[in-house]
């Protein structure tokens, strides 16, 4: 029996053979130039709807906080040309520096409503689209 592949599942394919190539050279750029004062590592992230993204977790060394930055931003300008790996690199150090709170005790502060209450944001969700993932999650 020939299974037959049809454009969108080949297209898929290249899109993430693409996210996945260029998230290793921004790693290896990022391990290069800051990897003496970061960690980082590579996350696939299922969010709503079971759309899985693509990402690059940096943070600084012994933390246990970390910014994601997903390779679908930047994906059709290092395409297009108008992006660099050492530019998406330098973007990301700069913002990963920006947004990175000093929580000192995180766990303490997670433990504290009235501290965390203005940060916590409600989503409503497709229940039948997200039935997988409420499964394993409170709602």
């Amino acid at each position: 029996m020939e299974v037959k592949t049809t454009m969108a599942e080949i297209l898929d394919k290249e899109k993430k053979a693409t996210l996945e190539g260029l998230r290793e050279l921004v790693i290896a750029e990022l391990t290069e130039h800051y990897g003496e004062d970061l960690d980082v590592k590579e996350v696939n992230v299922v969010k709503n709807n079971g759309l899985e993204l693509c990402g690059v977790n940096v943070g600084k060394k012994n933390s246990h906080i970390a910014a994601t930055f997903y390779m679908d931003s930047f994906v059709k300008d290092y395409l297009d040309g108008r992006e660099s790996v050492q530019k998406i690199a330098e973007f990301i150090v700069d913002h990963a520096s920006k947004d990175m709170p000093d929580f000192g005790n995180v766990l303490d502060k997670l433990k504290n409503y009235e501290e965390i209450k203005d940060h916590i944001i409600p989503a409503l969700v497709n229940y039948e689209a997200n039935k997988d993932e409420l499964e394993k999650i409170p709602y």
